[in-house]
C-alpha cells in the first residue's frame, strides 16, 4: 500500500487535483460579490413589496344584483386621496365565466377619501356576477369640465394615470 491511503480525511491527493493553496483575497471578493447581490434583492423585494402594499387607489365590490336579464347593478366603494377622481373598469359575468358586459365609469374627485359608488352595467345575457376590474386615478383634461353625475370618460378623452 502507498502513503495515500492514508491521507487525513479532506485533503486532495495533489497529483490527481493539483496542489493550489487558496486565495483568501479571492474569497474576500466572491464574499463581498455575493454579499451586495443579495441585499440589491432584499432591497428591490422590499421596495416592490412598499409599493404594492399601498396602492394609490383601493376598490372593493360591496354588492351585486341582476336588476334585468340584460343589466347588473355593481355596488362598490373606492378609497383615494381626497381631492382625486377616478376611473373604474366594472365587469358582468355568465354563468360560463364569459364576460357579458363592460363599463368605465368615473367617481369625481370629492373631499372625502372614501366613497360608495353604485352602477348599473348594460349586458348581452343573464349576469351571474359583477365586478371592479381597476380603478385608476384620472385626470381630466385640460379645458374640460369634471363630470359629476360620474358618466365615463371617453376614451380619446381621459387620461388615465400610472
Amino acid at each position: 500500500m502507498t502513503d495515500q491511503a492514508f491521507r487525513p480525511p479532506g485533503e486532495r491527493p495533489p497529483d490527481r487535483y493539483g496542489d493550489r493553496p487558496s486565495d483568501p483575497r479571492r474569497r474576500k471578493v466572491l464574499g463581498v460579490a455575493v454579499g451586495g447581490l443579495a441585499l440589491i434583492v432584499v432591497a428591490w423585494w422590499v421596495w416592490v413589496a412598499a409599493v404594492q402594499s399601498n396602492p394609490p387607489v383601493r376598490h372593493d365590490v360591496l354588492a351585486f344584483r341582476a336588476v334585468t336579464a340584460t343589466s347588473v347593478e355593481i355596488r362598490f366603494s373606492v378609497v383615494r386621496d381626497p381631492g382625486v377622481a377616478v376611473a373604474c373598469v366594472l365587469r358582468a359575468r355568465g354563468a360560463a365565466g364569459e364576460e357579458v358586459g363592460r363599463r368605465q365609469v368615473l367617481v369625481p374627485a370629492d373631499e372625502r377619501d372614501r366613497i360608495d359608488v353604485t352602477h348599473t352595467v348594460r349586458t348581452t345575457g343573464p349576469a351571474v356576477t359583477g365586478e371592479v376590474l381597476t380603478c385608476q386615478p384620472y385626470e381630466a383634461p385640460a379645458g374640460s369640465s369634471n363630470p359629476s353625475d360620474g358618466e365615463p370618460p371617453h376614451a380619446s378623452v381621459a387620461k388615465l394615470l400610472p
